[in-house]
């Protein structure tokens, strides 16, 4: 078997010490990048094929570096590993405000390079982080571009935008941020000329004065980024090399590089932390936390942990580098702790102290204070969540299923005893496992698994694990006496309007009612634009980050570019300090939800979360992607999760910090009310279940109409239902929403049951009883059979035979049955009447002669039924000769003796019909004209199957007076499966049918 071919890794280290006058020499730099590269050809040289080159002191001039970027990284293929290390100084120029408009401080960070600073006079010429921006996107196309990392041990390197005073040092400790030997220097280096820019010759200017956000001139090439210290930091060396560099390697050594970058940058963090008053920093450019949790180099996937590191820290003692922030309850005691890549030689530690970014431990006194550990605590990341099962399809397998996963694995997943016990629901619900609010069933949080399978099972299970985790971040705030005021940061919020015009928002308590731009309900979408900017007021820095949390169960902090910034104090007679602007100032755009609308929502709902400490924190452990919305339920595709945003083009102790949940509340306008085309669209997807238990009473009332729920305004507009739309069009919703749920039931069916006999049924209310009370003939035969239903309350024979939904059926699923159920309406609906005549003899006995109380056009009518039937038979069977098709001509209905309820009965009484004897026998002599036309018709074809139903139903049996009730269904489909199974049952002569 040949060896695979190892990737490549091209390495471009840059080290610089020996700077010209004025810029103060340095003694680690080169140490560093020496180390960096003896490191590489030791660990990874049976990893990688290893292509190294080094820029010291004079070889490292700004276009010899540009150059080898370009030239040697740029040989890297999708495969391979492009690293760019740099030691040396870091510098700040002064930005040009006329042209890089959205740079908050108005300064440029960079990388002193041997001839960036010349001389007191300059020309000076920083390689800025915008320069580098552009370098690492010009590696290639994102499809081919490599796994890029870069390496920054200077100043300014956590993100390059900021500068804080230093202290006395000891003499040893040099700190690598440009501070000039001629002090007639300033620290910021003036404007450059824009010639002088790497990108000069492909981008103007003018493009990025007008731009609306930089990426959108120069785009931000997926990479990682490792940095010495924070943005407002310094990075130091002692002892010949770098703090930040030496700790790298021992540290990568240590794990054998098996290593993520977010442990790496964690552990280095913890290990320096009370040292020096420097940060490590990692972070990930353009892939959304994509990489963060690759191993080192790209080595393997390592998936983004649900541990911390737990690392021994000279001031401090020993560190787990999570705290309250990252979900440790302060009232954990204690911790699970093993040495790095071994958790079979796991040991307990107490907890001492719940920080809000870290713990304190105590560990024996025996444990190597230069190992690598790995910590747990069952049940961090997540709040407890009380979850009730719902059995709505009666499917005890599957309720047990889930019990027993979320007893097994739950944490903090709860299983309630009742549902008013509970914060969520999972109902077992159209063969699927579907999240609701507890008591809010129709409501979908997510978009469920299409089954009850065992993947829908994980998947259902992962669901209520992130809504646990979103739900501690949620409820996250701190109440012990290290509490930061809460007045110590302010969030403002200027609503930007649809004309331009800006308006000020004032937060009511904790939440927003906000009202979105107005639109048309017919599919314009509606939403908010708001611009957010979080303002330091207190007299200290205070570290803030702002976190979105979704309706579907994200979590970002991408709100703001670095997630956490740091914010300077106020100062002295001023009234506020730092200000940071929410996604550099441009739009934050919160559009109602599509799942507001089909499930009825009055107002959607997302959270913002502001966090503020006096210490740095992290929040990568924080963040999670959002699940699928469900809305999509309304859609042919799944897809995955959506944000719900987007963007337009006082003294207190050292660790204190807080929090605050802020609510974002969009009004529904669309909330009560439902449109016909809306109707059609949803009532074909697979959200028709839940449409239908949100929009349509199911206590409807006597007489077979069915009800929208009360509150409902249902605007009918053109014919966008299609058939069914003949006189009720409440009627017609109500067939929309049964049709299509026994047609999602019947693929289900199939797909689990693949040799189940398939039937289609075409017809009317005694296929479709319209009130769910009510078990139909097609809902008893389900039990049984697969059964496609295009059946409709109200529906008429002509109708069916026009339309020929059956074809499409009969083509498509190749049924061994067809079932019709038709001619009632044509006769006994509202044109009854018609068929009436006001005069009759009145000296004949009761009961006998019913012919005088009817029109001839009543018989001429039952004729022309029978000429419809024939036409339709006799087309069917031409192109599926071996088809059984079954029809029936109804039983004896029992016209109802009142004037105010039903239509057979009233309108007789109203043409003077007075005896019920009489009315019986009108009805009953229609009813067996009909019979025997289709009986005589059903004769002409081999395989049409006549079924006399008359006599069937008893008369204590009927539900009203045409339909009868779930047991009178009952017996008539027993009829029906009897004549299916005679048909399948195989005999002499007698043909199975496909």
């Amino acid at each position: 078997m040949a060896k695979s071919v190892k990737p490549h890794l091209y390495a471009l280290l840059v080290g610089v010490d020996q700077y010209p006058y004025p810029v103060r020499p340095l003694k680690g730099c080169v140490n560093d990048i020496r180390a960096f590269s003896d490191y590489l050809e030791r660990a990874e040289k049976d990893n990688y094929q290893l292509h190294i080159e080094k820029l010291e002191n004079t070889a490292a001039k700004k276009g010899d570096i540009i150059r080898m970027f370009q030239e040697h990284l740029g040989k890297a293929g999708k495969q391979d590993v492009a690293l760019f290390y740099y030691s040396g100084h870091g510098a700040q120029e002064a930005a040009d405000t006329r042209i890089w408009t959205f740079e908050p401080d108005g300064k440029l960070e960079g990388l002193v390079c041997y001839d960036s600073i010349p001389g007191p006079q300059g020309p000076f010429n920083l390689l800025v982080d915008k320069e580098l921006r552009y370098l690492i996107n010009k590696l290639g196309p994102e499809d081919k571009r490599p796994h890029v990392v870069t390496i920054f041990d200077c100043c300014h390197s956590g993100d390059n935008t900021r500068n804080i005073f230093i202290g006395e040092e000891d003499r040893e400790v040099r700190e690598r941020q440009f501070r000039p030997a001629d002090p007639r220097m300033g620290t910021i280096l003036p404007v450059r000329d824009w010639k002088l820019f790497a990108f000069s010759k492909e981008i103007s200017s003018e493009q990025v004065k007008n731009c609306k956000v930089i990426s959108d001139v120069l785009p931000e090439g997926r990479h990682i980024q490792l940095s010495a210290c924070a943005s407002d930091e310094s990075s130091y060396e002692v002892g010949g090399s770098g703090i930040f560099s030496k700790n790298l390697i021992q540290v990568l050594e240590r794990s054998q590089g098996g290593i993520s970058y977010y442990d790496l940058s964690s552990r280095l963090r913890t290990f320096i932390k009370g040292q020096y008053q420097q940060t490590p920093q990692v972070y990930e450019g353009g892939g959304g936390n994509i990489d963060l949790y690759k191993s080192f180099l790209n080595r393997s996937d390592t998936g983004k942990p649900l541990y911390g590191n737990v690392t021994y820290n000279p001031k401090e003692g020993w560190l787990f580098d999570m705290g309250v922030m990252h979900g440790i309850s302060p009232q954990a005691k204690e911790i699970t702790v093993f040495p790095h890549g071994k958790p079979r030689e796991m040991f307990t530690a107490k907890i001492a102290d719940v920080r809000p970014a870290d713990t304190l431990l105590t560990l024996p006194e025996t444990t190597d204070k230069a190992g690598v550990y790995q910590g747990f605590v069952d049940g961090f990341f997540s709040a407890p969540i009380r979850v009730f099962i719902q059995n709505q399809d009666l499917n005890l397998s599957a309720v047990m299923q889930l019990r027993k996963m979320i007893e097994r694995k739950g944490r903090n997943v709860l299983l309630a005893d009742k549902e008013a016990e509970a914060d969520y629901t999972v109902n077992v619900y159209q063969e699927r496992y579907v999240i609701t609010r507890a008591g809010d069933p129709f409501r979908p949080l997510a978009l469920p698994a299409d089954d009850l399978g065992p993947e829908s099972l994980d998947e259902t299970f992962q669901n209520l694990r992130q809504i646990s985790q979103w739900e501690y971040v949620r409820q996250l705030h701190n109440d012990g006496t290290n509490h930061l005021p809460q007045d110590s940061v302010k969030l403002e919020v200027t609503r930007v309007l649809a004309d331009g015009r800006e308006q000020v928002l004032t937060w009511q308590g904790d939440e927003l009612m906000l009202e979105p731009e107005k639109g048309d309900y017919d599919g314009t979408q509606y939403g908010v634009n708001l611009r957010l900017s979080i303002t330091n007021t207190s007299t200290f820095p205070v570290h803030v980050s702002l976190l979105f949390l979704s309706s579907t169960f994200g979590i970002t902090g991408s709100l703001l570019a670095n997630k956490v910034e740091k914010l300077a104090p106020k100062s002295a007679g001023e009234a506020r300090g730092g200000q940071v602007q929410v996604l550099d100032g441009d739009d934050l755009v919160l559009p109602l939800g599509k799942a507001a609308w089909v499930f009825n929502m009055p107002q959607h709902t997302q959270y913002l979360k502001l966090i503020a400490s006096r210490q740095p924190f992290n929040v990568n452990l924080l963040e999670q992607e959002p699940m699928a919305d469900p809305a999509r339920l309304a859609e042919a595709h799944r897809g995955k999760g959506d944000w719900g945003f987007g963007r337009k083009e006082r003294n207190a102790s050292a660790d204190a910090w807080m929090t605050r949940t802020l609510a974002l509340k969009l009004k529904n306008p669309q909330y009560n009310k439902i449109f016909a085309a809306d109707l059609q669209e949803w009532m074909g997807s697979a959200a028709a279940p839940f449409v239908y238990g949100l929009y349509l009473d199911q206590q409807s009332p006597f007489g077979g109409k069915f009800r929208v729920k009360e509150g409902i305004e249902l605007v009918e507009g053109k014919d966008a239902l299609g058939r069914g739309l003949f006189f009720d069009i409440k009627l017609a919703v109500a067939n929309w929403v049964s049709q299509k749920m026994r047609q999602r039931q019947f693929v289900q069916i199939i797909k689990k049951f693949p040799n189940r006999v398939r039937v289609v049924s075409e017809g009317d209310s005694w296929f479709q009883h319209p009130d769910p009370r009510v078990k139909d003939i097609i809902d008893h035969l389900f039990n049984q059979y697969a059964v496609y239903s295009l059946d409709s309350a109200g529906d008429r024979l002509r109708h069916y035979f026009q339309a020929g939904d059956y074809a499409e059926a009969l083509a498509l699923y190749r049924p061994e049955f067809l079932l019709l159920s038709g001619g009632g309406n044509d006769i006994l609906g509202e044109q009854f009447k018609d068929y009436l005549r006001s005069d009759f003899a009145t000296n004949i006995k009761q009961g006998q002669q019913p012919e005088r109380f009817l029109q001839p056009t009543c018989f001429k009518e039952i004729d022309a039924l029978g000429d419809i039937y024939q036409t339709l038979l006799h087309g069917v069977l031409t192109d599926y000769p071996t088809l059984h098709i079954l029809v029936h001509g109804y039983d004896y209905i029992i016209p109802l003796e009142s004037t105010r309820e039903g239509w057979l009965g009233r309108y007789m009484i109203e043409k003077g019909i007075e005896h019920q004897a009489d009315r019986k026998a009108v009805v009953d002599l229609i009813i067996d004209r009909f019979n025997t036309m289709l009986g005589r018709i059903a004769a002409k074809f081999p395989n049409v199957h006549y079924i006399d139903l008359r006599g069937t139903v008893r008369a204590d049996l009927w539900w009203d007076e045409i339909h009868p009730n779930s047991q009178g269904f009952q017996d008539v489909a027993i009829k029906f499966q009897q004549k299916i199974d005679e048909l399948r049952k195989p005999g002499p002569g007698k043909s199975r049918g496909k």
